[in-house]
């Protein structure tokens, strides 16, 4: 959506050089492509998806994320996990900022987040 800002006062100010009070069709018109812009940027919205997952060695807790809207998104993650040694590890990480159109994105990792092989990973994210 911030997208749709930009480009409103662009066209504003382009319009705006030979029309003041913006009283034109044409200066009129950058507002009616505002909310075209915007009402398709809302109705538009796709889920994002966070996972919690680790290195092919299972030594390595990574953060992966799919964001197929065209702004990013920020997200609060708590990965759940066993660690080598049975115990049960909680990681809670934020803000994680997603990109706007990313594709299995590496957000995150922690080099050691205990005894590995990391296996039993339950991913919780909320994003705002």
């Amino acid at each position: 959506m911030v997208e749709c800002d930009v480009a409103l006062n662009k066209c504003k100010q382009e319009k705006m050089k030979t029309d003041t009070k913006c009283s034109t069709p044409d200066c009129a018109k950058c507002t009616s492509s505002y909310k075209t812009c915007h009402d398709n940027a809302v109705n538009s919205i796709q889920p994002v998806t966070i996972e919690c997952t680790t290195d092919k060695d299972h030594k390595r807790l990574m953060l992966v994320g799919t964001n197929p809207n065209p702004f990013p998104e920020t997200c609060d993650v708590t990965c759940t996990f066993l660690t080598g040694d049975k115990q049960q590890v909680s990681e809670h990480r934020e803000p994680v900022n997603l990109p706007k159109q990313a594709v299995k994105a590496s957000l995150d990792d922690n080099a050691n987040p205990g005894k590995p092989p990391i296996t039993n990973l339950v991913t919780k994210a909320v994003c705002k």
